[in-house]
């Protein structure tokens, strides 16, 4: 591509620098750098373009309306580490002059409090508490914690008919079977109860499954 600018010199630090053709009559400087150089130098004292000139009272009137209810703009803002040396040294000042900071004493720690758990909920005391007895895949289940078979505090209805109607705790091998396949019914005269886990699988997996009467009855 065919370059149709020009190398100028800059006015501040003398550098030559390639210039383009659409900025040959403004460009006078390398960089942003040397810009700001210029500027601070040209803009001191009458050089300055505001020079000597003032608010008049209503623009002063009109500002002043303008930051009513305003907060100042360094509100929260940390300090430098300037700022603050300034702050040190004016406070040295004071304390040698007999002065006191305003807030000297004022601070008091707040008291520790102590951290208190909250109170976790279980059973009836619970938001959610429903009763305790849920349906899941068929199956009735009602709330009962510390059950040598319960899961997640909780136990099948028909373990807990069984049991309660032979007045002891089902072993782990022990499977309830419902008679007329029909989950939901946990009345005793549906329940039989097999040995083993072993006992009701197979007794599952005949093609001509013969007809079954309580054993608890």
């Amino acid at each position: 591509m065919r370059k149709t600018g020009k190398i100028i010199k800059c006015i501040i630090c003398n550098k030559d620098f390639y210039c383009k053709r659409v900025h040959l009559p403004t460009r006078k400087f390398c960089s942003s750098k040397c810009y700001w150089l210029d500027k601070k130098e040209t803009s001191k004292g009458e050089n300055n373009p505001f020079y000597g000139k003032k608010h008049s009272v209503a623009n002063n009137e009109i500002n002043r309306k303008a930051h009513l209810g305003k907060s100042a703009w360094n509100k929260n803002v940390p300090m430098s580490e300037k700022s603050r040396k300034k702050l040190s040294e004016k406070l040295r000042e004071g304390y040698r002059q007999g002065r006191k900071v305003w807030n000297k004493g004022n601070h008091k720690p707040k008291p520790k409090k102590e951290f208190k758990p909250p109170k976790i909920y279980y059973g009836k005391e619970h938001h959610r508490w429903k009763g305790g007895v849920r349906q899941q895949n068929g199956y009735v289940y009602i709330y009962y914690p510390n059950h040598p078979r319960g899961f997640r505090n909780t136990v099948s209805r028909a373990i807990f008919v069984i049991e309660k109607h032979i007045g002891r705790y089902l072993t782990k091998s022990e499977t309830p079977h419902h008679i007329n396949g029909i989950k939901d019914d946990d009345r005793i005269e549906n329940l039989y109860l097999f040995a083993s886990k072993k006992e009701h699988n197979r007794y599952h997996g005949l093609k001509n499954k013969p007809e079954i009467l309580s054993n608890l009855s």
